[in-house]
C-alpha cells in the first residue's frame, strides 16, 4: 500500500499514468494489481483510479 501510495503521488501529474503504468512500476500484472487492490480496499483499480 505504501508503494501504491507512493507511486501515485510521485506520477500525479503524469498523463500516462493508468492502470498498466501502476502495475508496471509495483512489478506486477494488471490483474494482480486489480486483486490486490480488491482484496485490501474492497474496490478494484479502476474505481480507484476515477
Amino acid at each position: 500500500m505504501i508503494q501504491f501510495n507512493r507511486i501515485i503521488n510521485e506520477n500525479i501529474s503524469n498523463v500516462n499514468m493508468d492502470v498498466n503504468f501502476i502495475a508496471q512500476q509495483m512489478g506486477m500484472s494488471r490483474a494482480s494489481l486489480y486483486n490486490k487492490t480488491k482484496g485490501m480496499m474492497d474496490m478494484g483499480i479502476s474505481e480507484i483510479h476515477h
